[in-house]
């Protein structure tokens, strides 16, 4: 059977920046490297915390220890476990959320806050379907379809592989069925607090929600 789970962090920025280093040495050797490239404090400690969410589960699922863990990552940058073809995972994270989706079925995620400002409308004008932007200009509050249609979006382009080559309109979601116009696949949507949040993945797959990490 397909399935997917989902984990997410909120993160104590307090806790992490208290346990930064002795946390960091712990990490997996390139996640070690790309923290400290952060000059960041605060984007340091959000790439940490998905270090840890990942190499944690690695080891649950699969019994690889932290620094046995190797990344690959295809020609358009999204990263897979060297040597494991059947595991697949996306990380995502937006301001003090982070998610993790794993399991062994090809998959995309993507976490956004809530908003739909006057450069947001613009986009979705000029970047979205002519049914997704009226379906977003049909609501007097816009946050929630604008923030739910991006991160749809998102979420099928990570779960594509492709990138940023695809242009926006050159497909099209559709939020109240939770589908990609044409193509097997299902998207889930939902929110915690002021964050929304989407899953792409194959048709037949299941989903399961472990959240907070």
């Amino acid at each position: 059977m397909k399935e997917i789970k989902v984990v997410y962090n909120r993160i104590d920025f307090d806790y992490y920046q208290e346990s930064f280093g002795d946390l960091v040495k712990n990490l997996y050797p390139s996640r070690q490297e790309a923290v400290r490239r952060f000059k960041n404090k605060e984007a340091a400690i959000v790439s940490l915390v998905a270090g840890i969410m990942l190499q944690d589960t690695v080891k649950r699922e699969l019994g690889i220890d932290a620094f046995d863990i190797v990344l690959e990552k295809n020609e358009n940058g999204k990263p897979s476990l060297a040597g494991y073809p059947e595991f697949h995972f996306n990380l995502s994270h937006s301001g003090e959320m982070v998610f993790l989706a794993y399991g062994n079925s090809p998959v995309g995620i993507d976490v956004e806050k809530l908003r739909c400002g006057k450069k947001d409308i613009n986009v979705a004008k000029r970047c979205f379907t002519k049914r997704e932007y009226e379906y977003i200009l049909e609501e007097e509050t816009k946050e929630h379809r604008f923030t739910s249609i991006w991160t749809m979006k998102e979420a099928y382009l990570k779960y594509k592989a492709t990138g940023i080559s695809v242009p926006l309109n050159s497909f099209e979601v559709n939020p109240e069925k939770g589908i990609v116009e044409g193509e097997d696949l299902k998207i889930y949507t939902g929110q915690i607090g002021e964050y929304i949040y989407s899953l792409c993945v194959e048709g037949d797959c299941e989903v399961f929600y472990d959240f907070e990490f």
